[in-house]
């Protein structure tokens, strides 16, 4: 974060599970901007937005803003998205056309929910049970025609032999 910090001067984002349940350890790094705390693709979108405008960011659901060196405004995470199908497929390009060969490892990889009914010592699923109390319904699925979408298009654009559900339950 400081190297890219001192060369580009542009914001620095971070997010993923140490931030979802460390936020306050991550808070400590310098550099950083922002922290996306929980799922993000709403909370993301909108501070692109409000960074591209140079509108106030402080008040997005789930994501922490830097105020000073030491400060940080905490904004709880939002409600959870319910419709996982309005999302669209991965770009899964962004990676295939830096490496090729990621476009013909395999097996390609889908993902067709979230979130676990299960309470397993050795899971963060009890800990996001938690970060998203009362927020809705934790495990969520996409739809039988969104993933068979998801697929053909997988098997149309990618070399495939096979295909890994990468689901914390898939039943």
């Amino acid at each position: 974060a400081e190297v890219i910090k001192r060369r580009t001067q542009k914001k620095i984002i971070w997010g993923g599970p140490h931030c979802t349940f460390m936020p306050e350890v991550v808070s400590t790094i310098d550099h950083i901007d922002f922290i996306a705390v929980g799922e993000a693709e709403d909370s993301i979108l909108s501070l692109m937005n409000r960074i591209e405008a140079n509108e106030d960011c402080s008040d997005i659901p789930g994501i922490w803003v830097r105020k000073d060196k030491e400060a940080w405004v905490q904004n709880e995470v939002g409600r959870l998205e319910q419709d996982l199908d309005k999302y669209p497929f991965p770009d899964r390009d962004l990676f295939y056309d830096i490496s090729p060969v990621l476009k013909f490892f395999n097996p390609k990889v889908i993902i067709t929910q979230r979130g676990c009914p299960y309470k397993c010592a050795f899971c963060c699923e009890p800990l996001m049970k938690k970060v998203y109390e009362g927020k809705g319904k934790l495990v969520r699925r996409h739809s039988p025609e969104y993933v068979v979408a998801e697929l053909k298009e997988i098997i149309r654009k990618y070399p495939t032999r096979n295909i890994h559900f990468r689901d914390d339950t898939f039943n």
